[in-house]
């Protein structure tokens, strides 16, 4: 039997214009993409609970579910583990 570590959805914060999103995320700003079809900007992919500080987290309109949690390694930038 092979066990993974189980991990928590997985999320990035939207905003309303990119240079928000870089501004928020300055160590990551070309992860900061106009999401296909919205007139939404997302930030790196985190682990829901493992949201680093970021300088302004106001600054996001929302954020969204990219990928749902479950076994093996999350693929997040920011992960509780595993």
């Amino acid at each position: 039997v092979v066990m993974g570590m189980h991990h928590n959805d997985i999320r990035r914060d939207l905003y309303l214009d990119q240079r928000d999103c870089e501004r928020d995320w300055p160590r990551y700003p070309q992860d900061c993409q106009q999401r296909g079809g919205s007139r939404y900007f997302s930030g790196p992919s985190y682990e829901d609970g493992s949201r680093p500080e970021t300088p302004q987290p106001d600054a996001r309109s929302g954020s969204e579910v990219v990928k749902r949690g479950g076994f093996g390694r999350s693929g997040a930038r920011y992960s509780a583990g595993g």
